[in-house]
């Protein structure tokens, strides 16, 4: 017998015992007299990742069984409130939420305070201006390793021969630091000056070479520089906590219960407003 038949036979007995009426052995809660089934659930848990139930911790599913109710329960009040239509789904319900209580956006004095209060994240370490060009033989990379000490340009190089997909732009890769690179190119490549291009490198997946175009020491972002990034994070900070806000607030409205009889996994009671059935073990 499975895990969860056995909960189901368990729960009906105890109800029998109590005398009281069983809900529907499918159903693993009830928000506001409509009943929501194991495979309502379970669609929700392969929406956010899990294909296989019985392979995840009781804690996690016990988790994102409170998290299913109380966005069920905010797509309730959201209907209620006639933000959305009665077809509208659990993220349409997410996104209204917000739209009618929107959080309020930083200002510049809160930018400023955590722009302050967290300066070792605007430090940038060294980095440099590369180019790349790959190919596929040793013999291929020496003879471009000629063409530049001949006066050929890294770009065209680049284009003509590199089968990187960034070959197409002249072998540009952007600013990058030592943590960007593994560090046996890191070392050869902030070895090199500006203008500088490297001999020819063996790697597992072909031959490289390098060029620094330009070099940047180490810096600290100005609060000005810094104030897009803090802005938009403090945004999110903010809508994090005025949609949890509302979930506390639907779920107190429609006050979800769960029949834990009927879940194949050991439910830990979270320490929101979720009822738990009276027959429940």
């Amino acid at each position: 017998m499975s895990r969860r038949s056995a909960a189901v036979l368990l729960a009906a007995s105890l109800v029998a015992a109590c005398g009281e009426p069983a809900p529907p052995p499918d159903s693993v809660a009830r928000i506001a007299g409509q009943e929501l089934t194991w495979e309502t659930f379970r669609v929700y848990l392969a929406e956010n990742g899990v294909d296989s139930p019985s392979e995840v911790a009781d804690e996690i599913l016990s988790g994102l069984l409170d998290r299913f109710l109380a966005e069920e329960a905010l797509r309730r009040m959201a209907r209620q409130e006639g933000w959305i239509g009665d077809d509208a789904g659990r993220r349409d319900a997410l996104e209204a939420a917000l739209r009618h209580r929107p959080p309020e956006m930083p200002g510049e004095a809160e930018v400023r305070e955590y722009y302050e209060s967290h300066l070792g994240r605007f430090d940038l370490p060294e980095r440099v201006h590369l180019q790349q060009i790959l190919v596929g033989d040793r013999a291929t990379a020496e003879a471009l390793v000629a063409e530049l000490e001949d006066g050929a340009e890294f770009e065209s190089l680049a284009r003509s021969h590199s089968t990187d997909p960034s070959g197409a732009a002249g072998g540009d890769q952007g600013f990058l630091s030592r943590r960007d690179l593994p560090p046996h190119l890191a070392e050869r490549v902030f070895a090199l000056g500006e203008g500088e291009a490297s001999r020819v490198v063996e790697t597992r997946y072909g031959f490289l070479l390098f060029r620094v175009v330009r070099r940047l020491p180490p810096e600290r972002l100005t609060l000005e520089e810094a104030s897009a990034d803090i802005r938009l994070l403090l945004a999110r900070q903010q809508a994090d906590r005025q949609l949890a806000d509302l979930l506390r607030s639907a779920q107190t409205r429609y006050d979800p219960e769960v029949f834990e009889g009927n879940l194949p996994f050991v439910y830990s009671r979270s320490p929101r407003p979720v009822k738990r059935h009276p027959s429940a073990p």
